[in-house]
């Protein structure tokens, strides 16, 4: 996919929920670091993560605070080496309103095979 759309994709998803609250400049930064480090679907389907786990809070943290919870969430990712999302691409589809990675689904299905081990671990960190 195009570094473009990725990018615009990411936007899509921070714009839609406000994530980066009152801290613009510092979300920005820090979600650009984030994006130096992890590759885009992982950090656009980490965003979406750590908002459904966040849903019920309120209000909602936004800002560094959320961004501090999508790395979390990453390095948990890479540490285990298998993606513990209990998303679905059909979920991440209707909260993001983007559809989901192609190749999502197999990564998911078998979440603790050595194949998606592998994928996983290709994918990050960069």
């Amino acid at each position: 996919m195009d570094a473009t759309i990725q990018q615009q994709r990411i936007q899509h998803i921070v714009d839609s929920y406000a994530l980066a609250g009152r801290e613009t400049a510092a979300f920005r930064d820090g979600l650009a670091a984030i994006l130096n480090q992890y590759s885009f679907w992982m950090v656009e389907w980490a965003l979406v993560d750590v908002l459904v786990q966040n849903w019920l809070r309120y209000p909602l943290p936004r800002g560094r605070a959320f961004l501090h919870q999508v790395e979390g969430c990453l390095q948990t990712w890479v540490h285990d080496g298998a993606i513990s999302s209990a998303l679905t691409p059909e979920q991440f589809q209707l909260i993001a309103g983007l559809p989901a990675p192609t190749f999502i689904n197999d990564i998911l299905q078998n979440r603790t095979s050595q194949s998606t081990q592998a994928a996983v671990r290709k994918q990050l960190p960069r």
